[in-house]
């Protein structure tokens, strides 16, 4: 097991180790803390779902580091939505969009996939280092509800989870807002800054 404090090298340290072996992190972000490992590890994502006992077809969010990994991630924007992604990223801003990427179903489901960048800096530096996006959903037992302390958060998942990294609790602010934008209307699905239809239009 290994747990450290939250800054760029560290992160690139546990994840490489944790990539090396299929297993999924701990680590906050800019919003709640999370469970995650990079994109493309399908061994570990899968096994997040069976950690949280969440439905396998509940898509994770992933976070970038730039605009260069939605390309990656079969993703293209158009004009109006990225006026609209450079408008509000980074920050706590999760936007769905269309995908061409189809066997990852533990992040894309119906073509659709939903990413953030996020502000922090240790992480946003993290995500261009390693160079690949991450999954990111909330480190809580499905079900249950989300508690931002990470001595409860290692308490719930040291038996399961052998990669932490934290940071100060009061750190950590609250859930991202989320719009989905695959189609040509944005549709906010989740709004704890109270934000109106017409903050994404233009």
């Amino acid at each position: 097991m290994i747990i450290m404090k939250a800054t760029a090298t560290n992160a690139a340290y546990i994840f490489t180790k944790a990539y090396a072996k299929g297993l999924p992190v701990i680590f906050p972000t800019d919003t709640i803390y999370g469970i995650g490992a990079s994109f493309w590890d399908k061994r570990a994502n899968i096994s997040i779902c069976d950690i949280k006992g969440r439905d396998e077809r509940k898509p994770f969010p992933v976070l970038v580091g730039n605009f260069s990994h939605l390309k990656k991630l079969g993703v293209h924007v158009s004009e109006k939505n990225e006026r609209i992604l450079r408008r509000y990223w980074p920050g706590p801003f999760t936007f769905i969009l269309k995908t061409s990427l189809d066997n990852y179903d533990y992040a894309v489901k119906d073509g659709k996939i939903a990413v953030r960048l996020p502000s922090d800096a240790w992480l946003k530096a993290l995500l261009e280092k390693l160079d690949f996006p991450i999954t990111a959903t909330s480190a809580n037992v499905s079900g249950k509800e989300y508690v931002d302390n990470f001595s409860k958060i290692f308490d719930s998942f040291h038996s399961s989870i052998n990669f932490f990294l934290y940071k100060k609790s009061n750190e950590i602010k609250t859930a991202s807002t989320i719009v989905d934008l695959s189609n040509d209307n944005a549709v906010i699905l989740r709004n704890p800054m109270d934000l109106k239809q017409e903050d994404f239009l233009y």
